[in-house]
């Protein structure tokens, strides 16, 4: 139904008023009106309407805003303009505004109430009040933060960062390698720029350094819920209580060792932290499992290989996403220094990660300065690549098998793997003191490293490196000699730990 031509005069003649008076822009009439949406709303449109016919002394710092009016609308806002006069707090003149708009707006009201049709179709009034947008504050300049991926790099002890500063790099950590004689550093790039962008501008910048992700590392471990085996008695080792009484130092890198383990009641476990000040410390689960491999005590309950040697324990790792345990290549290569500095001949490595230089770089300058390192080959399967430290010349790697002999399903395979030992449904201490199965290549590494640790104490009068004199008397498996599954075969030193000096 169309509008009368009355009430679109008055509804003129309001317009009019509030763009005289008002300190808005404003006033569009139009539409149809809505039981429903006159009892849902009805306290908005109130306050709505109030300021559109009362003047106020200022301008509106809000978003634009829409009402629909009716006659009681405005006969309630007018009530509230006289309760306001009557209290003194309504200016003067604007009664006759008020006046006004009200005697203009109730007729058209009037003639569009409602009544009990259905008269969806009928016209609608709504008004737009449109109001002075609000200034945007002013913003401080924001600070150019680090944002790119973590990078790692090897400089001369001292050099100058300033021409990485100027090129979009910040230094996040510095740390100095005494034994290696350089400086390592953490880096990340201010751009917004791809991983491989940032890499190459790096290596651009300082040429014939390593550089690379500061990738990461973790243990070769996994829970297991099958009982465990007499692993001793498969690498033809002295079980307690005769067991091997060797007095030797092994070195390991690894998450923290829990302290006060009844594993470890005779203290003889120096515990060293290269983790990086701002990471969440690991837990201390898998550190404890392979100390107490090495190390436990014969008289507890979780007699190790060899209960005389003295530990010195590195936790690099920390608490990585999703809960995981991981060491990256910056804390790994200080660890490794730490014990090089410390002139540590034998160091047990349970873990494996991606190929790094920074890592390379570390572990060939360990092996030329004498020392023999073990690690795991790792759990990615029998088509992955090829993991690290294991992966490289010159170190031991060890792969896993269980009770039957038959290898570990998650193993890595390939050329470098040397030897293989007890790593499946192994029963490994945990943190609350109980025995429970557990499988992987990490576990394997420490009946190898114990094995080594015979051959270095022997080299007085053999001076043959130890991965021939263990390849000797280990027990071939697989393919005959060497091959990419069991390496020489299954590490074995019957009654050789009982030639062995104690010391």
């Amino acid at each position: 139904m169309r509008e009368p031509p009355q009430a679109r005069q008055h509804g003129d003649d309001l317009q009019t008023n509030i763009d005289a008076h008002r300190p808005f822009r404003a006033a569009l009439i139009n539409g149809s009106r809505s039981k429903t949406y006159h009892r849902r709303n009805y306290s908005r449109r109130f306050a709505l309407l109030v300021a559109t016919i009362v003047e106020r002394p200022r301008r509106y710092d809000m978003t634009t805003a829409s009402i629909r009016t009716t006659a009681t609308d405005r006969v309630l806002a007018g009530i509230m303009a006289l309760a306001l006069l009557a209290s003194g707090m309504l200016p003067a003149f604007s009664v006759a505004l008020m006046g006004v708009s009200l005697f203009a707006a109730l007729s058209p009201a009037l003639a569009d109430d409602d009544d009990d049709d259905d008269d969806d179709d009928r016209p609608r009034r709504r008004v737009f009040i449109e109001r002075a947008a609000p200034r945007p504050a002013a913003r401080p300049a924001r600070e150019s933060r680090p944002s790119g991926p973590e990078l790692v790099a090897l400089l001369p002890a001292g050099q100058s960062t300033d021409a990485l500063v100027a090129a979009g790099y910040d230094v996040v950590t510095r740390s100095n390698l005494p034994a290696l004689g350089r400086d390592i550093l953490k880096i990340r790039s201010t751009r917004r720029e791809s991983t491989a962008a940032a890499v190459r501008r790096l290596r651009d910048l300082l040429p014939g350094q390593p550089v690379d992700l500061n990738v990461l590392y973790r243990p070769s471990l996994f829970e297991c819920s099958v009982a465990g085996c007499d692993t001793m008695a498969m690498v033809g080792w002295p079980a307690p209580p005769a067991a091997c009484q060797l007095e030797t130092t092994i070195g390991m890198i690894d998450t923290a060792v829990q302290a006060g383990h009844p594993a470890f009641a005779t203290g003889r476990i120096e515990r060293l932290t290269m983790r990086s000040p701002t990471r969440e410390a690991s837990s201390d689960r898998h550190g404890t499992a392979i100390a107490a491999l090495l190390v436990g005590q014969t008289d507890s309950a979780h007699p190790g290989l060899l209960p005389r040697a003295r530990l010195v324990a590195v936790d690099v790792f920390h608490r990585g996403s999703g809960g995981t345990d991981a060491a990256d290549a910056f804390d790994l290569a200080r660890g490794l220094d730490a014990l090089i500095a410390r002139d540590i001949r034998l160091v047990n490595l349970s873990l494996a990660g991606p190929d790094s230089p920074i890592l390379r770089q570390m572990v060939e300058f360990a092996l030329s300065k004498g020392l023999t390192l073990v690690a795991a080959a790792g759990n990615a399967g029998a088509n992955a690549r090829p993991m690290y430290p294991g992966a490289y010349q010159g170190v031991i790697t060890v792969t896993a098998i269980d009770r039957n002999g038959q290898l570990y399903r998650r193993a890595n395979r390939g050329e470098h793997i040397d030897f293989a030992a007890p790593g499946v449904d192994l029963v490994a201490v945990d943190t609350t003191g109980r025995m429970r199965p557990q499988s992987g290549t990490s576990l394997a590494v420490p009946f190898v490293t114990a094995a080594a640790a015979i051959v270095l104490a022997r080299q007085d009068k053999e001076l043959r490196p130890v991965v021939d004199i263990l390849g000797e008397a280990a027990s071939d498996r697989g393919a005959p000699g060497k091959d990419r599954e069991y390496g020489w075969g299954v590490v074995k030193l019957a009654d050789s730990c009982a030639s062995v000096p104690v010391r």
